[in-house]
């Protein structure tokens, strides 16, 4: 055992982008601790201006912590007034929240037993409310169950502290992504490539070939998961220690604010311990169902498709079904809602189970041991009886052929196509691509005040600049500007009785300005004023709404536009992945290569993958202009007369040409994009004969900038 454990081992190092891969995952995620511990939030303070103000009023007593920080909220207050340049204004305003929801913090600390008391008393109340006079109903056994756990909570005093770095270990969505993609890594590398590389029919004849060398993968793949988890969080702790550091693993773990209702009664560090030793199983148990997967996938398409359904099956699970409906527990026991470990321990939540509350403790750890069993035996059976898959000669589909005249290159042109859809599977993607993108662009419209009154104004301006149209923006400024002059003076004549109440609120709704009036007017008059100056230069100039560019070429839109691209290289890269590779494996690239017209496949590849993704970045930049055009209307878009710079919201720097041909140049350089991308993958599949790391090494190059892009790192 001992040696087939050693051999898997081997395997996985024998591949020297695994440490690459690994290496570099592992610096991008020490990289987001830090940018996420140092990254400001709505009110301007981060995690570590949090962690520094603990640091400072460590060790005082609750009244003295919060007189301190009382004197420095008083001593910043006074500095916001004085003369500040805006960053010194929004740094001293960052301070002053921070300082404030620390004091929240410790008021919140002191007040404990309180909140032990209240949960109780609001149990009690509830019980004796006449709506829930079932007492056998789940509501009213959820409220005494809930009671009776924080009943069993001391009244402990607590010592605040700051969360920071614990949630740095705990809460890391982002270190569970990157896990389980390596997790993923290397259980494919395990299974599926034998059977990529030919080599799975050869090892179950052999003695050693079914149980016990997948006993040995087991083994490999369980030690690599434990050491690979303990590398990153250990990476993690680093970084938290050299930048923050963490709080007292002694303090109550309710001293934490995002814990202060956890219902257990456990120190910090106990709480590590038991986090860690259920987040262990957990992955172990992960390890054992990606290792299923790659049982019962033949190549890594397929192994990722199927885990990429499985993660959104069990995301729509947690999602879809309430937790206190009759299907509840089935919420919890999703694999995405067991990844989410942490929320276990903020609060006390139970299901419902046949009309009885069951903690989501109980079920966590019933399913983490149920999953574990199941894919370890289904995995280990499989494997253990496997045989080669073979198509059974009744469920080939049978093609008639038809007699079509074909000459050499139409051919080669027509096989590479249907190698593409049939044989790489294209075609499923282009429906879950479709299927995803019709989902994404639903046509929807919400129309606020200041939407209103832009539009409002437009219809006032539409057309050609004029005499009549400036004039009109000129009262209707004044208007605005001295509206609060009218309103004043009829609360005057109202003083001295010239006017009746009515006619006065009749007056003041009849001269009221809101904010988003005044919005909507300075749009338009920065608008009209945009375009006089283009008026000016000798270019016609005509006044269009632009609510709908506006969502076109928005950072709205922007955003959008970004993520529909990353949805298409991940089309292209699932699509085109495996499409020189599979020849270079096989040894039909060198087959090929001994007749003239053989050589040419590659570039007949080119052309097929250049039709594939031409025409998928069509339908996509359609698919956006309508969207939009049916829910806002793109004013002027099918215009050979009016020109792009009347668009005042595009930022693009073209000039002088219509509006339809700005949008083909626009559709022009989308499918040039496309290109490039297909281009970029399959130069990654020509270069690896591994299909896997043609997926890595495009993901990271076509995929990772972009999420770094919308999460706003770069």
């Amino acid at each position: 055992m001992r040696s087939l454990v050693k051999a898997e081992f081997k395997k996985i190092w024998a591949n020297p982008f695994v440490l690459v891969i690994i290496a570099g995952l592992l610096f991008f995620q020490g990289c987001m601790v830090f940018y996420t511990l140092n990254k400001k939030g709505e009110d301007n303070y981060s995690e570590a201006d949090l962690a520094s103000l603990y640091e400072e009023i460590r060790g005082l007593a609750a009244e003295e912590q919060i007189r301190e920080l009382e004197n420095l909220s008083s001593s910043i207050k006074a500095e916001l007034f004085q003369d500040f340049d805006e960053t010194d204004y929004m740094e001293q305003f960052g301070r002053f929240m921070a300082v404030q929801y620390i004091i929240e913090h410790i008021q919140n600390c002191r007040a404990y037993p309180d909140f032990l008391e209240e949960v109780t008393q609001e149990a009690e109340r509830m019980q004796g409310s006449s709506l829930l006079a079932q007492r056998e109903s789940f509501s009213v056994r959820n409220m005494e169950a809930i009671s009776e756990i924080y009943q069993r909570l001391p009244a402990a005093e607590l010592f605040p502290d700051s969360s920071a770095g614990i949630s740095q270990l705990t809460e890391n969505k982002m270190l569970d992504f990157i896990l389980l993609l390596i997790f993923s890594m290397l259980a494919y590398l395990l299974t599926v490539s034998e059977k990529k590389e030919g080599y799975y029919p050869l090892l179950c004849t052999m003695p050693k070939g079914r149980k016990k060398l997948y006993l040995g993968k087991m083994i490999a793949l369980c030690t690599l998961v434990i050491g690979t988890m303990a590398l990153f969080f250990a990476t993690v702790v680093l970084i938290v220690q050299k930048s923050i550091g963490f709080c007292s693993m002694d303090i109550p773990v309710q001293s934490l604010d995002i814990y202060y209702q956890c219902p257990y009664e456990m120190s910090v560090g106990e709480y590590l311990f038991c986090f860690f030793v259920f987040k262990s199983f957990l992955y172990l148990t992960v390890s054992f169902l990606l290792l299923a997967i790659g049982t019962a996938a033949s190549t890594y398409v397929s192994a990722c498709c199927i885990e990429g359904g499985i993660l959104l099956g069990s995301l729509f699970i947690q999602k879809a079904v309430m937790p206190y409906s009759a299907m509840g527990i089935f919420s919890e026991m999703s694999l995405t809602a067991l990844l989410d470990t942490e929320h276990y321990f903020i609060t006390a939540k139970n299901l419902n189970f046949f009309g009885y509350p069951v903690s989501s403790m109980s079920i966590g750890i019933v399913s983490v041991a149920l999953y574990f069993v199941v894919c370890f035996f289904f995995s280990f059976l499989k494997w253990g009886n496997a045989s080669e898959n073979r198509i059974p000669e009744g469920l080939t589909f049978r093609i008639k052929r038809k007699k079509v005249s074909f000459n050499r290159k139409n051919k080669l042109l027509y096989f590479e196509c249907k190698k593409l859809f049939l044989t790489e599977h294209a075609w499923i993607f282009c429906v879950i691509f479709i299927a995803a993108l019709a989902v994404l662009h639903r046509p929807m419209k919400f129309v606020g005040l200041e939407d209103y009154y832009y539009d409002h104004y437009s219809q006032q301006l539409t057309g050609k600049l004029s005499f009549e149209k400036k004039e009109y923006l000129v009262k209707e400024k004044e208007r605005i500007e001295t509206a609060e002059e009218r309103i004043n003076a009829y609360y005057e004549k109202f003083d001295k009785g010239e006017i009746s109440q009515r006619e006065l609120e009749y007056y003041l709704q009849k001269e009221e300005i809101t904010t988003e009036q005044s919005y909507a007017f300075s749009k338009v008059e920065e608008q009209y004023e945009i375009l006089e100056k283009i008026e000016k230069q000798g270019t016609d100039a005509v006044f269009l709404n632009q609510q709908g560019w506006e969502k076109f070429f928005g950072e709205e839109g922007r955003k959008e536009q970004l993520r529909d691209f990353l949805i298409l290289n991940a089309f292209l890269i699932f699509c085109l992945h495996n499409f020189f590779s599979m020849e270079k494996i096989s040894g039909v690239r060198k087959i090929a290569g001994c007749s003239p017209y053989g050589r040419r496949t590659g570039y007949y590849k080119i052309i097929s993958a250049g039709i594939l993704s031409g025409t998928a970045a069509v339908f996509l930049y359609l698919l956006q202009l309508v969207s939009i055009h049916a829910s806002w209307e793109l004013c002027g878009w099918n215009s050979l007369e009016i020109g792009i710079e009347c668009i005042t919201v595009n930022e693009s720097g073209i000039r002088n040409i219509p509006i339809l041909a700005f949008l083909i140049v626009q559709g022009g350089i989308r499918i040039i994009q496309a290109a490039v991308s297909s281009g970029i993958i399959l130069l990654f599949s020509w270069i690896f004969e591994k299909p896997l790391m043609t997926i890595i090494f495009s993901y990271v190059l076509l995929i990772l900038p972009g999420i770094f892009r919308l999460m706003g790192i770069l």
